[in-house]
């Protein structure tokens, strides 16, 4: 009976495991019931070239399953994408949209373009077809009469990036299928072409300086040339709407040693071996303290145990002089000759582009990502006007007051930028950093969007986003090698380090990853048109350069300075003080002559405030006397 009993209730366990599964995949298939009928059934009798345009790289084929204009739970919409040349690409990623729009205004344009995600359904066994469902939720967006779908482009993830194929297609579906509207199936749909345009678009970036030592912002833009047809017959550039997604690098270790470069080139990105035991040492960043990277210690005698990279959580074997940056590994690392050479690029957005793309952009590689502007792509105003607080780091009147021997002192600076800047031809000819400055672009880009102008075209610069950059040179970035470890390391750190000092740059930089710009708005006597833009989401890097206000400036006098170490950031702050105190005892001494007369009037002037002050209340005392001896002598 027990074992009876047993069985009975094994049963009953498997069978409750198993409804939940079989619930999901038969609400799955309710749901969508097309996404498993197969390519070669849904084509029948029919020929490819019934469906696509046979001539082009990728065709695609695009139709509507089961409408109704009440609410159906099997509504969806498919495409199927024909490739005849083979071109390689990723059939199940994240990263294939088909951008669309089911908006028009009353004359039949379309607007509001958006990107849909691909949700792969099937392939044939050749390969020359795939099958997606659109994932989107529009079914009550629609008109039920006439559905209209302007198609302009899909993208696929390809083995040379994201690639856009051009559709440029209006798809108006009316009637209905069998059995989701009517008895028998009236479904028709009418294919015409409608407008979109095309372009290319290339980075650039405006490097501030913030209040935080180290820190800096990067406005960065995009420019683009379409041709002045455009402007004659839509007028000018009024909203564009984009999309991009934004990350931060860890940071990047810039050295002006090539053997040691490759060295640490052998171990990026990975967990190095016992064999390799380096770490780095460098003053400064927004602290004025040291700053310890750990690469890899495994010294047992020295209790530090942790292995493969993974930081020290005591500073103690340093005298407490250390402070610790969580940096797993080691990701990045260039040779850069005369690395702290005045406003000099010292690693190139194509170089690290290129880097990061034989990395295939691993997450690892960065702190940070923000796809917000990703999932929400940003609608830009060419009357958009944004301010950024950027600081001057030298401020005139302070050096003349303390005969320039003071430290600088930060005063905000409002740098205001245009989102959307129509380039004005005539500045062709301007100098390259005139150009810069009025437009907000880097200094070497300014020369390229120079070149580029030409009569025939118009050149937009769009200034999409703020993002951070951090960097801290240094004289002197240690790199402790194993000899160095064996000696006493409680004594001074940087004193047994003279064959292992380079000077060389810490980085963080902003990566923009797949930037898109999705549809244009032109504005021209009381009309906008809005066109669809067939563009390849392209990635973008901004340069690491070298900081103008290095952290660790080293005083002339050395060791032996009276107020500090050598370190002219506290030397000036000394005097600061000294100044001020000399600055009152000068006052102190010019007006000695007059201070007892200051003193007088002073203490007449508050004599007279404080009588003032106590008028109405000796009015009032006098106001009860007379009551009280009124009332006295009415008693007598």
């Amino acid at each position: 009976m027990k074992r009876l009993l047993s069985v009975i209730l094994s049963v009953i366990f498997v069978v409750m495991l198993l409804v939940p599964f079989s619930v999901v995949f038969a609400s799955e298939k309710v749901q969508y019931p097309f996404d498993y009928s197969s390519i070669e059934d849904d084509f029948g009798d029919k020929t490819y070239a019934d469906f696509f345009e046979l001539d082009k790289d990728i065709s695609v084929y695009f139709t509507e399953y089961a409408y109704s204009s009440m609410s159906s739970s099997d509504f969806a919409l498919y495409v199927y994408v024909y490739n005849p040349k083979g071109i390689e690409f990723n059939a199940k990623s994240n990263e294939n949209r088909l951008q669309f729009s089911i908006q028009y205004d009353a004359e039949g344009k379309p607007f509001n373009f958006g990107k849909y995600g691909l949700e792969y359904c099937s392939q044939t066994e050749d390969g020359l077809i795939t099958k997606y469902r659109v994932v989107c939720n529009i079914h009550n967006q629609l008109f039920p009469h006439a559905r209209r779908y302007f198609v302009s482009s899909i993208e696929l993830d390809t083995v040379e990036g994201i690639s856009d194929y051009s559709i440029a297609k209006k798809y108006t579906f009316t009637g209905y299928a069998k059995g989701y509207g009517s008895e028998e199936s009236s479904i028709e749909c009418m294919v015409d072409s409608f407008e979109t345009i095309s372009f290319d678009t290339y980075h650039t970036s405006y490097r501030v300086q913030s209040s935080e030592v180290g820190k800096y912002y990067d406005i960065q833009s995009v420019w683009f040339n379409i041709d002045n047809d455009y402007t004659e017959n839509y007028g000018n550039i009024d909203s564009l709407k984009a999309m991009w997604i934004e990350r931060l690098t860890t940071p990047i270790l810039v050295l002006d040693n090539a053997s040691r470069v490759n060295k640490f080139k052998d171990i990026l990105c990975q967990d190095v071996s016992s064999d390799f035991p380096y770490a780095i040492l460098w003053e400064g960043i927004n602290t004025g303290e040291t700053l310890f990277w750990k690469y890899h210690f495994n010294y047992d005698s020295l209790e530090w145990n942790q292995k493969n990279q993974w930081p020290i959580t005591s500073t103690e074997e340093f005298g407490g002089a250390l402070k610790e940056i969580e940096v797993p590994r080691l990701n990045y690392c260039f040779y850069a000759e005369d690395v702290l050479e005045t406003e000099k690029v010292v690693v190139s957005s194509q170089e690290l582009l290129d880097y990061l793309n034989t990395k295939n952009w691993d997450n690892s590689l960065f702190e940070t990502e923000d796809r917000t502007n990703y999932d929400n792509p940003v609608t830009f105003n060419s009357k958009d006007v944004n301010i950024l607080q950027s600081y001057q780091v030298n401020s005139f009147w302070k050096q003349l007051v303390t005969l320039g021997i003071c430290g600088p002192t930060e005063e905000a600076d409002a740098v205001p930028y245009k989102a959307i800047q129509l380039v004005d031809y005539a500045d062709k000819a301007i100098a390259s950093s005139a150009f810069a400055e009025k437009y907000k672009v880097g200094v070497l880009e300014a020369e390229k969007i120079q070149n580029d102008l030409t009569s025939n075209k118009d050149t937009y610069i769009l200034a999409y986003s703020i993002t951070p950059y951090y960097a801290w040179s240094n004289d002197d970035i240690a790199i402790i090698g194993e000899s160095c470890i064996a000696n006493s390391l409680n004594s001074d750190a940087w004193t047994q380090m003279n064959d292992d000092l380079f000077k060389g740059i810490v980085a963080k930089t902003t990566a923009i990853q797949n930037f898109d710009i999705i549809d244009v708005t032109f504005y021209k006597n009381g009309i906008y048109t809005t066109l669809a833009v067939v563009h390849d989401p392209t990635s973008y890097v901004s340069s690491v350069t070298v900081p103008t206000t290095p952290n660790n400036v080293k005083c002339d006098c050395g060791d032996n300075c009276l107020f500090c170490e050598g370190d002219c950031e506290e030397c000036r702050c000394w005097i600061d003080y000294i100044v001020l105190i000399v600055t009152l005892l000068l006052l102190i001494f010019i007006f000695a002559p007059f201070i007892q007369y200051i003193i007088s009037f002073a203490a007449r002037l508050i004599s007279l405030i404080i009588q003032i002050l106590l008028l109405p209340f000796k009015v009032i005392a006098k106001l009860i006397k007379r009551r009280k001896d009124k009332d006295e002598n009415r008693k007598e």
